[in-house]
């Protein structure tokens, strides 16, 4: 059997062109954002090492049947240093079903802020118990 020879500029062809969509200060506001909803709408695709950290490239979660037959694609970056994180969409692979976008570029971040109060401070007895019965407190 011959296996089909793809040439370069065919490979390039299939590569899908990103664009930044929201870019994070923190890994903690890109956390919030990403648990606040929009991780149910992508499932993970790969992982690799970059030169400024590590690159996720995710799939939508779209299923048709038995099969996950929507394009589209996220390309998320975390920066080595924690820094930023980047999340870029691919522009030339666009939802093939109804979706409602949740992803917008926006210079809001989310935060989520609690006030707590302060616990009280403890102290603590020391007993010693000895074997003859008696109770030395300290």
């Amino acid at each position: 059997m011959f296996r089909h020879r793809v040439r370069a500029r065919e490979r390039v062809r299939r590569r899908a062109h990103y664009e930044e969509l929201r870019n994070f200060r923190t890994t903690l506001a890109f956390d919030q954002w990403w648990k606040s909803g929009e991780r149910t709408n992508w499932r993970i695709n790969s992982r690799h090492p970059h030169v400024s950290g590590t690159v996720e490239y995710w799939t939508c979660s779209f299923v048709e049947g038995r099969r996950r037959t929507c394009p589209a694609r996220l390309r998320i970056t975390f920066d080595r240093d924690k820094r930023f994180v980047s999340v870029c969409r691919a522009k030339d692979r666009q939802h093939c079903h109804p979706v409602v976008e949740t992803l917008v570029n926006e210079d809001s971040e989310v935060h989520n802020i609690q006030q707590v109060a302060p616990y009280k401070m403890q102290t603590a007895r020391i007993i010693r118990v000895t074997t003859t019965g008696t109770i030395n407190m300290l």
